[in-house]
């Protein structure tokens, strides 16, 4: 899988297995969860070959530089981007939201934002949409904004009926992790 998620970023394919390996020895040291696998997935690897593509002018190198470049912009910007690859259900909020905190504590860097990129949540009922709205309060009250990306039709119509687009902002079906960060960097200058 790290093989071909190189390969959507435009990579060659030895860079997945470097993600993994790397990834994979910071966060045996440094992790706070043991069933967390930690990696390049497919969204954030379309994400960076779309975006290094109009960059590199056919340059192999010059591409594996900028694609490397990104890994430690996300960093400087101090933000944190996790998808829950299921659905966000009663028996399952306390852990996601734990999980999500035990990665804040363990980030050294103060952090600014947070997306939730819930592209690989399906479904979302009254219990996930409440511990959204509790996140975002408890990361506003650190200093942290809270933004929600790819959400499906369903997720979003009860996100909107608890208030959550007032609190954390738009989150329409066009709305990519993309076009968070882009109106991130654009709200702080970076």
């Amino acid at each position: 899988m790290s093989l071909a998620y190189a390969s959507l970023a435009g990579l060659p394919p030895h860079y997945g297995i470097y993600c993994y390996l790397v990834g994979g020895l910071f966060y045996a040291l440094f992790g706070t969860s043991r069933q967390l696998a930690i990696g390049p997935t497919s969204a954030i690897s379309v994400l960076v070959g779309v975006t290094v593509a109009g960059m590199v002018q056919d340059d192999p190198a010059r591409w594996a530089a900028i694609a490397a470049l990104t890994a430690l912009v996300m960093a400087a910007m101090c933000a944190l981007v996790f998808r829950v690859e299921s659905s966000l259900f009663y028996f399952n909020v306390e852990h996601v939201r734990e999980a999500v905190w035990q990665e804040i504590r363990s980030i050294g860097e103060p952090l600014k934002l947070v997306v939730c990129d819930l592209s690989t949540s399906p479904a979302v009922d009254l219990a996930g949409a409440r511990m959204l709205a509790a996140l975002h309060t408890q990361l506003q009250a650190s200093g942290i904004r809270l933004r929600l990306a790819t959400a499906h039709a369903a997720v979003r119509d009860i996100l909107r009926v608890e208030g959550l687009e007032e609190c954390v902002g738009y989150f329409g079906r066009r709305n990519s992790l993309a076009d968070v960060i882009d109106e991130f960097q654009g709200s702080t200058g970076r």
